[in-house]
């Protein structure tokens, strides 16, 4: 969505209420990960989710080809790869400081419509972006620094070992 004046369509609203459901489940993640394993965390979400997909799945459903077979096995296997380092991630550190980094699928988003679809982001696309990442920035060294995390990281020889 961009700002302005626009009217909102149902797309939009669909995106919105995505955005809703995303951080109602990273909320989920960081309650479960005092209790929950992340590599459980991942396993009954695939055993909840693969059911359920079926259902709409089966109204469309065609035989994919061994071609698609090796995209969707390597996609499912990068998938459930981050799901399981971003719910690790969630477990042993803050929110304010694991989400930051999530918004790097901007530039990784950008980049490869750039260089895969030869789409070249226009001027909202960057102011867009620019204030997103700087905001989430700005707001995990606020939290930090209310935190008392000020301090910086030191890792000892003693401690490598």
């Amino acid at each position: 969505m961009r700002p302005g004046l626009q009217i909102i369509t149902p797309e939009a609203l669909y995106i919105l209420i995505g955005a809703i459901f995303v951080a109602g489940g990273f909320m989920l993640v960081k309650i479960l990960s005092k209790t929950e394993s992340p590599t459980t965390m991942v396993l009954f979400m695939a055993l909840f989710l693969t059911p359920l997909s079926l259902i709409p799945a089966l109204f469309v459903w065609v035989w994919p080809s061994t071609e698609a077979w090796i995209w969707l096995i390597m996609v499912g296997t990068t998938a459930t790869c981050g799901h399981l380092l971003f719910n690790r991630a969630f477990a042993v550190s803050d929110v304010t400081a694991v989400l930051p980094f999530d918004y790097c699928r901007l530039i990784f988003a950008a980049s490869i419509g750039l260089f895969m679809f030869n789409e070249m982001p226009d001027m909202w696309t960057w102011i867009g972006g620019s204030i997103i990442f700087s905001s989430t920035i700005y707001i995990a060294n606020r939290e930090s620094k209310k935190a008392g995390n000020t301090s910086k990281i030191k890792i000892s020889t003693e401690e490598v070992r």
